[in-house]
């Protein structure tokens, strides 16, 4: 449950089901009238067989996918919690032919964590 907003970013519509603190919970990506991909940010929304949670640390994320085919940075993104002041650096292991990108967030001293993943359709 939540409330639904819609934006238009480069081409895109995209959906965002935000949770009752106004946070983003799930992205949904359109384009032609046709879903391309869910960027989630809630583990309730993750599929149960893909074998990582959000908030699961790089060793675990690499142990089930191995390397990433490339990383791409993504810099300043906006906090997931209204708590939180400043932005975040974030960088997204991509990973083609499984369809799915996890973008792991760094908090201290510790190893990076899943922020959120992107689920796609492989074009």
């Amino acid at each position: 449950r939540g409330n639904l907003s819609r934006s238009f970013i480069s081409g895109w519509k995209v959906w965002t089901l935000l949770d009752q603190q106004q946070n983003p919970i799930l992205h949904v990506y359109l384009r032609n009238g046709r879903t391309e991909a869910f960027r989630i940010f809630n583990q309730s929304y993750v599929p149960g067989g893909l074998g990582v949670a959000i908030n699961d640390e790089l060793p675990s994320m690499k142990g089930k996918f191995g390397e990433p085919a490339f990383i791409l940075e993504e810099p300043g993104i906006k906090p997931l919690l209204a708590s939180q002041q400043s932005a975040m650096v974030a960088k997204n292991y991509v990973y083609p032919v499984s369809q799915v990108s996890f973008q792991l967030v760094r908090s201290g001293p510790n190893s990076p964590q899943i922020h959120s993943l992107l689920l796609f359709r492989y074009l």
